[in-house]
């Protein structure tokens, strides 16, 4: 029974002391004190103070709430104030508008106004700070008198000093920030280490964590982790740019899209893993899935379309447009895969042909010897999916060993990169100056057969001097002229020249000439019908004349060309 009325007598002791702290003002009005000296000395209206010494300055700011140990306990006439928690808002004096929901949050608040803080620590150490929001333990931290930022999550801003216009939201977002201004975080530690930069914006956990670059935009999970001193970069996508260190004006989007570069300028990258593996590329355009997502470095390249690519690394001025287009060389564009079938346009292609662009203007040297030595042949490409299928064309080795015979390096042979090409229009050039060499050696038979019909003409004149000289000729072309047969013609190892003679006066003379009159060969006909074989495998490829003649005169003249 004693121990009973021991505790009661306590309890009783307690609720006077209560009673006897609930005091109020004279001139105050509305105000309500609960705690040891809350509110003492107060003269104001609408203000509540709950625990021991809130507001216990002689306040005359009105409708202030203050709740927790030494809350409040230096105002003195600021007002609309809200702190909740001990110790919060414990300095303020002439703050107004602020909220502070936290043990010490606004702590050493004095002059600052419209500050909230909501966690414990937070806004801890600002002073006349304005307009700032910190949610989250110890969020905004250390801010003393900057402005108008926002950190929503524990830690975010923590070490901020004195930047202004920031705002950051998840988990230690922007935590090292000190003097950093009008930048926005967003993610779990959404750029951690930023102490001093401006005008970057990252969204996404760990996004330009490690960032000291500034007017940067990251938007996705790591995208542009890695960056310290890179500057105006957008990345769009998880890891995109994720290991971009010094390089400045990228812009990719796509997960992964250009993650391993790290010094690379001017990239633009478009679709997932595009630019996926280069590490310091710059003045490049990727556009598609995978585009030139395999090499380690391009410089002012092009790549658009899914996979479209390079065979090779450290390509300079190269383009591969298509669905797994791949380009092999600098200086090189490639259009399509090798399904490709068709390529086509309304208009022929182009190329640059004015005489102000040309220097050095000579004839070709390249004619109808060049165009004879070449040989068309049938193929199929070892390619899948093109075994069965016939093109006709040229091999680039032998029309550039066709070349050199000429002493030309050809133009129409494109050995940029592994595999050799041909540019077949080039080929149009030595087609007319064949034609031309050709019409001449046609000019020059022409001229050798006025001279032989003049010749017959003469011929039939001492044979009948009475007589019709063009009967007489006529007669003469008709009888003295021998069937000749030649095949094949073009030849290649031999040709086979057949002749039937009309009459047999006497002996008939075959020589072979080559286009500049120069005896090759030579046989004698002495048979009705004969056969010649000639072996033309030390020919030189080219033009020559099969040549009939009598010991009097030249009968028939036909043309062999030698592959």
């Amino acid at each position: 029974m004693k121990t009973i009325k021991c505790k009661l007598e306590k309890i009783c002791l307690l609720a006077l002391c209560s009673l006897l702290s609930i005091h109020h003002s004279v001139n105050a009005q509305y105000n309500y004190f609960a705690g040891t000296s809350a509110g003492a000395g107060n003269n104001s209206l609408y203000t509540s103070a709950i625990g021991y010494q809130a507001l216990s300055s002689g306040n005359t700011g009105i409708s202030n709430l203050a709740v927790g140990y030494w809350s409040l306990k230096a105002n003195t006439t600021g007002y609309h104030n809200c702190a909740i928690g001990n110790g919060s808002m414990q300095y303020n004096t002439t703050g107004f508008g602020n909220t502070s929901l936290g043990t010490v949050s606004l702590v050493h608040l004095t002059t600052g106004y419209r500050n909230t803080a909501v966690g414990n620590f937070s806004l801890w150490s600002t002073e006349a700070g304005s307009g700032n929001t910190a949610v989250g333990a110890e969020a905004l931290k250390l801010n003393v008198n900057a402005y108008f930022n926002t950190a929503l999550g524990a830690y975010s801003l923590q070490n901020s000093i004195s930047g202004y216009n920031n705002t950051a939201s998840g988990y230690k977002s922007m935590n090292m920030n000190l003097i950093g201004f009008e930048n926005c975080a967003y993610g779990h530690f959404a750029m951690f280490t930023t102490d001093s930069t401006m005008h970057n914006n990252a969204f996404g956990a760990y996004s330009l964590y490690f960032n000291k670059g500034k007017e940067n935009c990251a938007y996705g999970t790591y995208s542009l982790n890695n960056n310290s001193s890179g500057n105006s970069n957008s990345a769009f996508g998880h890891s995109a740019l994720s290991n971009n260190t010094t390089g400045y004006q990228n812009a990719v989007f796509g997960d992964y899209a250009a993650d391993h570069n790290t010094t690379g300028y001017y990239n633009s990258a478009l679709g997932s893993n595009a630019l996926h593996l280069t590490a310091n590329s710059n003045n490049t355009v990727a556009i598609g899935f995978d585009a030139a997502g395999k090499r380690s470095k391009y410089v002012k390249c092009t790549f658009i379309g899914t996979g479209a690519d390079a065979s090779a690394n450290n390509l300079t001025n190269a383009m591969a447009l298509g669905y797994n287009a791949s380009v092999n060389a600098s200086n090189k564009v490639r259009i399509g895969n090798t399904s490709i079938t068709s390529i086509g346009g309304q208009v022929g292609w182009t190329t640059s042909s004015d005489k102000r662009l040309k220097a050095n203007i000579k004839q070709s040297s390249l004619g109808l010897e060049f165009i004879l030595r070449l040989n068309p042949v049938t193929y199929n490409f070892k390619e899948e999916g093109l075994e069965n299928v016939t093109y006709t064309g040229l091999i680039a080795q032998e029309v550039d060993e066709a070349a050199k015979k000429d002493g030309v390096d050809y133009s129409g042979v494109d050995k940029n990169g592994e595999f050799w090409g041909i540019r077949y229009g080039d080929l149009t050039v030595p087609i007319i100056k064949g034609m031309q060499d050709q019409q001449q050696i046609i000019e020059r038979q022409q001229a050798e057969i006025s001279e032989l019909k003049s010749m017959v003409q003469e011929l039939a004149k001492r044979i009948n001097p009475a007589g019709d000289a063009s009967a007489a000729m006529q007669k003469l072309n008709s009888t003295a002229q021998p069937a000749v047969e030649i095949y094949p013609n073009p030849a290649h190892d031999q040709v086979s020249i057949k002749i039937s003679l009309n009459f047999t006066e006497e002996k008939i003379l075959l020589n072979i000439l080559d286009a500049a009159g120069k005896l090759v060969k030579s046989f004698m006909v002495d048979s009705k019908d004969a056969v010649i074989l000639c072996n033309t495998t030390d020919f030189t490829a080219g033009n020559y004349l099969i040549q009939l003649s009598t010991s009097k005169a030249i009968i028939s003249t036909h043309q062999l060309i030698v592959n």
